[in-house]
């Protein structure tokens, strides 16, 4: 049995809403960074980042298009917060936002092996995109993700069957912990709610501009985003850290250069980290410090 790859629960960690109607996706639209109304046919998606008026970040969501409406995912702690903004600005558009987190599973299989025979082949699926596919009996959401250099793909179904998928899962590949995941995310350099996805930062200085389109109606902070991106007024960039010792937790503390603060790091976990650094002294090889501790950045994750 192949054990090279893995897989984690994502059922809390993400969430997942419904929406149906004829304005649904006009109304996502509207409301988000990207075009949404490209997605035409069953199983196509993309990702579009939720902003507020100010043109910052309240999430990061991945929207897939069903048989009968959108699926759309969002960070767990985000779900209601993202569903009462949706709701916020449905007047009078056919759209009804139904919150199925409790009422689905949803895993993510990690680098997917041929050898795993209960998974479809999904080589050929752009990021995002998905289909539909019996995994060991059972109907499920299939969509593929990038992670970084990483293919993943994620499993989406109902929440009667979690636990049968999960034993199927665990015939194959080694279950993967919350924090083994997070060391992951952040050595792919993917930002998280909460940390890189929060209100003090907008989508392109968190390196989200593959999820913005600037040939779109409008949406909801959009003059925001396009000035910064048309007068290149970003003043940080999202960058990767790297540094010795493993112990020190430094989500949260200042950056500094020459003692003058000139960041913060948002992520950090066992000798790496994330943080949001001036644009000035975002290059690889630069170093400084973070609560005593000599840092130095190893990627650029903002263009």
């Amino acid at each position: 049995m192949n054990k090279s790859s893995g897989y984690i629960d994502l059922g809390k960690h993400k969430g997942r809403l419904s929406l149906i109607g004829n304005d649904a996706l006009d109304l996502l639209d509207r409301l988000t960074t990207n075009r949404i109304t490209d997605l035409t046919n069953t199983g196509m998606g993309m990702g579009a980042v939720l902003t507020t008026n100010k043109g910052r970040i309240i999430d990061l969501l991945s929207v897939h298009v069903e048989e009968k409406g959108l699926m759309v995912l969002t960070s767990g702690n985000a779900t209601e917060k993202v569903s009462d903004w949706i709701d916020f600005y449905t007047i009078m558009e056919d759209v009804q936002t139904e919150n199925v987190s409790d009422q689905t599973f949803h895993f993510r299989v990690i680098s997917p092996s041929s050898e795993i025979e209960i998974l479809p082949d999904t080589t050929a699926i752009e990021p995002f995109h998905g289909v539909y596919s019996e995994i060991a009996g059972v109907e499920s959401l299939v969509i593929s993700v990038q992670v970084g250099n990483l293919s993943c793909i994620d499993l989406i179904g109902s929440a009667v069957n979690g636990d049968f998928i999960q034993s199927k899962l665990d015939d194959y590949l080694g279950r993967i912990s919350f924090e083994e995941y997070d060391r992951f995310r952040i050595n792919a350099g993917e930002p998280a709610y909460g940390s890189e996805l929060t209100e003090d930062f907008n989508p392109l200085e968190a390196g989200l501009l593959p999820y913005i389109s600037f040939n779109k109606g409008c949406y909801i902070g959009q003059e925001v985003v396009a000035r910064l991106n048309t007068y290149d007024k970003v003043q940080r960039k999202l960058v990767k850290f790297e540094w010795d010792s493993e112990d020190p937790e430094l989500s949260g503390k200042a950056i500094e250069d020459e003692d003058r603060v000139v960041g913060v790091m948002t992520s950090s976990l066992h000798g790496l980290g994330m943080g949001f650094i001036r644009k000035a002294k975002a290059e690889e090889g630069n170093t400084m410090t973070c609560d005593g501790v000599k840092i130095t950045v190893v990627d650029i994750l903002a263009s």
